[in-house]
C-alpha cells in the first residue's frame, strides 16, 4: 500500500486552482508529453435559476470576486497565529483572533472550526468562527460584516449544534436535546443522533433520536449505524477468515423490528442513489436493493458506482480502464454508453480536487475522447470559460482542459521517477495557459516548477516567485479557489494569478 504525501496532499487540497490565464510564453522542453484530443459534440448550459436571479448585472465585479457572486468573507493567517476576515473587496472586517481549524488533530482535547454556512438554496449566508483555545465562544458573521454570538457551528440538518452532550436548536437559539448527566451524542445524520446514555449501574444504553418527531427509542444491542439512504438500523460486523470477510449483519425498519430477510447481507451505500449494491459474505454480488427495501439481481455481473451512474460488465474488472467491455448505465439502470473493448471508462473529479465525481468520459485507444457525461450520465455541457478535470489525486494523474469543445490531457505521471519508491506528482495550480506541479516521495519535497499544456517548462509564471520548497500556495477557500496567501518581502496576503497583490495585511 501506498503511503499518502501529507505534504502534497495539504498543499493540493487548499491551494489547488481552476483561474485565468497569462501571456507568457512556454520555452525548454522537459521532454513531457500531452494529448489534444478530438473535438466531440457538446451541448451549451443555460444559466441556472440561482445564477439569473443572484446577481444585479450593472454591479462592479469585486477584487476578490467569489464563485457564487456577491458579497463574501475569507479568513486569513495572521501574524498572532489566529484568523481574521477580509471581504471580497480586500477591506479587513475582523482583526485575528479567531482559532484556526484543528481538523484532522485527532489528538486535539476540543474540536476547533470555522464554517461557511447556509441559506436554503445552498448559497452561503455567513461564517462562523471559534473564540478560544477550547472554543468557548462562537461568533457567526453575516456577509454584510455583521456579528453575533451563537450557541455553537450547525452540525446535524444544517441546523443542530452539538454542545455539552445536548442538541442545541441555533436558528430558534433553544435547546432542542437539552444535556443530561451520563449523556453522550455517539453518531449524527440528518434527522436524527445516537445517544450513548450512562446508567446508575456502571453500564451504558444507546439509544436514537428523531428530531421530527422528538422521539427516544432504545436501540437493540448491536446497532452501530443508520443506513438513511434505505431507513434501516444496522448491527453486526465483519469478521476476518482465511477465505476472507464473512459478514454477520442484522438490520431493522424504522420501528426497531427485526427484517431476517436481510441477515448477513452487506450493503454498500452510496448517497441518494435509487439502488444500492448488496453482497453476501465474502462472495461477490450481482445483487441490487432499491429504496422500497426489494432485493433483485443486477443487469450486469459485475458493476461498479460512479457518481449517478453505474459501470457493469460479464466480465471482471477491478479498474474503470481495464480491458473489459463495459456498459455506463444511468440510475435508473438505463444503458447509456456501451463501450469498446479498447476504450477507457474514465472518472474526472474537479479542480481544485474534492472527493466528488463531476464526469465520466468515454477514451480510446489512440487517446481521443468519444464521449462526455456529467455525473448524472447526461451529455457533459459546455460553458463560457475554461473548464477543467482531473482524473486521480495522488501519485500523479492526468489533468484535462475543455474549451470550446476542445479537449487536452496532461499526464503528470511523466514526471514521476520510477525508481523511487511512492513519488507523487500533483498539480498545485491549473490556468488554462500553465500548471506549476510539486512533486514528492514520502514526506520530502523534490521539485516545484511551471509547464505548459504540453508539458515544456513555462519561464516568468507570476506565481512562481512565490513558491518554495518549504513554502506551498494556499487558496482562499472554496469561494475563492483562485486567490493565493503568499508571504514575500516583508508582505503577508492574498496574491491573484498574475501575482498582483489583492489585500496586505497591515
Amino acid at each position: 500500500m501506498k503511503k499518502i504525501c501529507m505534504g502534497l496532499l495539504i498543499a493540493l487540497l487548499l491551494g489547488l486552482c481552476a483561474c485565468g490565464k497569462s501571456a507568457d510564453s512556454p520555452t525548454e522542453n522537459f521532454a513531457g508529453t500531452t494529448t489534444e484530443i478530438t473535438e466531440i459534440a457538446v451541448t451549451t448550459e443555460e444559466p441556472t435559476t440561482e445564477e439569473l436571479a443572484t446577481l444585479d448585472p450593472n454591479r462592479p465585479i469585486a477584487i476578490m470576486e467569489p464563485l457564487q457572486g456577491g458579497p463574501m468573507l475569507y479568513t486569513f493567517m495572521g501574524k498572532n497565529g489566529k484568523l481574521g476576515l477580509i471581504n471580497q473587496d480586500g477591506g479587513l472586517v475582523a482583526e485575528p483572533q479567531y482559532e484556526p481549524p484543528n481538523t484532522g488533530d485527532y489528538s486535539a482535547a476540543y474540536s476547533l472550526r470555522a464554517e461557511y454556512t447556509r441559506d436554503a438554496n445552498g448559497r452561503i449566508d455567513g461564517i462562523t468562527l471559534q473564540k478560544g483555545e477550547k472554543g468557548e465562544a462562537f461568533i457567526h458573521y453575516t456577509l454584510d460584516g455583521k456579528s453575533r454570538p451563537v450557541k455553537g457551528i450547525p452540525d446535524v440538518g444544517g441546523r443542530y449544534a452539538l454542545l455539552d452532550g445536548g442538541l442545541y436548536d441555533v436558528e430558534k437559539d433553544r435547546w432542542k436535546l437539552a444535556p443530561k448527566e451520563g449523556q453522550n451524542i455517539t453518531e449524527t445524520y440528518r434527522d436524527r443522533v445516537f445517544l450513548q446514555q450512562a446508567e446508575a449501574n456502571g453500564t451504558t444504553k444507546l439509544y436514537v433520536y428523531v428530531l421530527e418527531d422528538e422521539r427516544i427509542q432504545e436501540l437493540p444491542e448491536g446497532v452501530h449505524a443508520y443506513l438513511a439512504e434505505l431507513g434501516l438500523y444496522r448491527a453486526g460486523y465483519a469478521q476476518g477468515s482465511p477465505q476472507g470477510d464473512k459478514y454477520y449483519f442484522k438490520y431493522y425498519d424504522q420501528n426497531l423490528k427485526h427484517l431476517p430477510e436481510f441477515s448477513d447481507y452487506r450493503i454498500g451505500l452510496f448517497g441518494g442513489r435509487k439502488y444500492q449494491m448488496v453482497g453476501k459474505n465474502d462472495a461477490e454480488s450481482s445483487l441490487l436493493i432499491d429504496q422500497n427495501g426489494k432485493i433483485q439481481e443486477s443487469p450486469y455481473l459485475y458493476m461498479r458506482d460512479f457518481g449517478k451512474c453505474w459501470l457493469g460488465s460479464n466480465e471482471a474488472f477491478a479498474e474503470p480502464d481495464a480491458n473489459v467491455p463495459k456498459t455506463l448505465l444511468d440510475d435508473d439502470l438505463k444503458p447509456i454508453y456501451k463501450a469498446q473493448r479498447n476504450e477507457k471508462i474514465i472518472p474526472l473529479y474537479p479542480v481544485p480536487y474534492e472527493h466528488r465525481l463531476v464526469g465520466l468520459i468515454a477514451q480510446d485507444a489512440g487517446g481521443n475522447i468519444v464521449k462526455a457525461f456529467d455525473a448524472n450520465g447526461k451529455p457533459m455541457q459546455t460553458k463560457d470559460e475554461t473548464q477543467f478535470f482531473m482524473d486521480q489525486f495522488l501519485f500523479g494523474g492526468t489533468l484535462y482542459k475543455l474549451k470550446d469543445s476542445k479537449w487536452t490531457a496532461l499526464d503528470l505521471r511523466q514526471f514521476l521517477k520510477p525508481d523511487v519508491e511512492d513519488y507523487c506528482a500533483v498539480a498545485m495550480v491549473v490556468t488554462e495557459d500553465w500548471v506549476i506541479v510539486a512533486t514528492s516521495f514520502f514526506e520530502s519535497r523534490d521539485e516545484v516548477f511551471a509547464i505548459d499544456w504540453t508539458g515544456k517548462q513555462y519561464n516568468n509564471c507570476p506565481l512562481m516567485p512565490f513558491v518554495t520548497l518549504e513554502r506551498y500556495l494556499y487558496g482562499a477557500g472554496e469561494q475563492g479557489p483562485n486567490y493565493y496567501w503568499v508571504e514575500q518581502g516583508g508582505k503577508r496576503g492574498y496574491v491573484n494569478t498574475k501575482g498582483e497583490w489583492l489585500f496586505v495585511e497591515q
